[in-house]
């Protein structure tokens, strides 16, 4: 029988590393070695989720989000039922430990610092967003977008960006779908003060091409209601004409932060 890829050793050599110094006791391995994650019917993501089901499981180890699988619509469904049942997920190479709240980097401003329902509401209200990627030799690359989002299953987890299917941005997500989106309203100098107001937010996450056509001209649906809303009599034709030529990326949100500095606040 042939033994279990490079690949899979890697990753069982970084878990048991970071489980080792991290005091994640008793863990135990599922492995779906020569099968895609694009779908969920796996045998050993299967057997995990049994485990799940019976509550036997407290904490789970993997190296990035991509190994959980890789459509992220699911992905996020299932971080959702994880926080849900009170178990922790930790994508080492990601960044992300949901016992902290899935952030990477902790505000230092906590007077400023806001809810996701406010940064939500920030990015709902900004004219457009800021999305960063990295480049081949690892320096970044930020381009403004305009982006909209969808609820799924009841949750707002789904944002939708349109573009070429050539350029830089396109192949720096190919080559590393980890993405930042930033976003900002309700900018403002104040009169006879050194300091700019505003309103912010910062959202982290995984960026992946759209395939299926009803789910690219909801994703188009969602940026047109938002941009050119009165416009909105003309989309079925236009879609039509133009969904084969156009590029639509879903980001699956894993932090979402908001911040605020407003006159009266504390002023450095």
């Amino acid at each position: 029988m042939q033994g279990e890829s490079n690949s899979i050793s890697n990753q069982r050599e970084l878990l048991t590393r970071y489980a080792r110094e991290t005091g994640l006791r008793n863990p135990r391995f599922f492995i779906d070695d020569g099968y895609s994650g694009v779908n969920f019917d796996r045998p050993g993501w299967q057997e995990m989720m049994g485990e799940v089901d019976e509550g036997n499981v407290s904490s789970i180890l993997i190296k990035d989000m991509s190994r959980m699988g890789r459509d992220y619509l699911r992905v996020g469904l299932y971080m959702e039922q994880f926080t849900d049942q009170g178990i922790r997920l930790i994508a080492v190479n990601d960044g992300v430990d949901t016992s902290k709240g899935v952030r990477r980097n902790q505000m230092r401003r906590k007077d400023r610092e806001r809810d996701e329902a406010f940064a939500w509401n920030v990015f709902d209200k900004a004219e457009y967003a800021v999305l960063a990627t990295i480049n081949s030799d690892g320096t970044p690359y930020c381009i403004p977008l305009s982006t909209a989002r969808r609820t799924v299953n009841g949750r707002d987890r789904v944002i939708y960006f349109h573009c070429a299917y050539q350029g830089q941005k396109i192949d720096n997500i190919r080559r590393n779908p980890a993405v930042t989106l930033t976003c900002a309203s309700d900018v403002r100098v104040p009169e006879g003060r050194f300091t700019t107001e505003f309103e912010s937010c910062v959202i982290t996450g995984r960026a992946e091409i759209v395939e299926e056509e009803s789910e690219k001209t909801e994703g188009l649906r969602a940026i047109c209601e938002k941009y050119p809303p009165a416009m909105m009599d003309r989309f079925e034709q236009t879609v039509q004409s133009s969904l084969s030529s156009t590029c639509i990326f879903r980001i699956i949100p894993l932090t979402v932060t908001g911040k605020e500095l407003k006159t009266g606040a504390p002023v450095l």
